[in-house]
């Protein structure tokens, strides 16, 4: 039993199933998670707008050092379903306590020793008391910077791996989180 706990929402109840049954619909795969972990926080204007957690991997990675990414990897043995890698996957990166896995966005499927497919879902996470989004804990082997990142942003800034979709995946995950977390 897993010690996570959140909630899960009816559009994505679908991803509660087991890792054996979610192998067995993609055989010779390798399963990996994208987290878009989003914030509210609150504008100049006194409204909520919605961030995104965006991640510089760290430098001495063998695989895309120093680009940026979104917070996720692979399913083990231990989550009960692909839903438990997300909340584990975000303790584990950012320290961030996943309380709601809200929606799927379009992930993409990649080429490496072995083929992988990612699953992209997003988790909410509330605003401090200042009305600005919490600050991660980062995993110092794992990534060195991070950014909350909005609709509108310049993602260009940053650089991201064009090898395996990673700027479709962050502009997919910042047009699709904003309507299905806080509409």
């Amino acid at each position: 039993m897993s010690a996570f706990t959140f909630t899960i929402s009816p559009a994505i109840h679908e991803r509660s199933i087991s890792l054996e049954k979610l192998w067995a619909q993609n055989e010779g795969k390798r399963i990996t998670v994208g987290i878009a972990i989003v914030a509210k926080a609150l504008s100049l204007t006194d409204s909520f707008k919605s961030k995104l957690l965006f991640l510089q991997r760290a430098a001495n990675e063998d695989a895309y050092p120093n680009v940026y990414e979104l917070p996720g990897g692979n399913w083990e043995k231990s989550d009960e379903t692909i839903l438990h890698t997300v909340a584990r996957e975000a303790l584990e990166e950012t320290g961030s306590e996943v309380t709601a896995i809200c929606t799927e966005f379009d992930g993409f499927e990649y080429m490496t020793v072995k083929p992988g497919r990612a699953n992209s879902l997003t988790s909410n996470n509330n605003s401090d008391a200042s009305g600005e989004p919490p600050e991660p804990t980062l995993n110092a082997e794992e990534h060195q910077v991070y950014v909350w990142v909005e609709e509108g942003d310049d993602l260009e800034k940053f650089p991201m791996s064009d090898i395996n979709g990673m700027r479709t995946v962050v502009q997919n995950a910042l047009m699709q989180t904003t309507s299905a977390i806080y509409s």
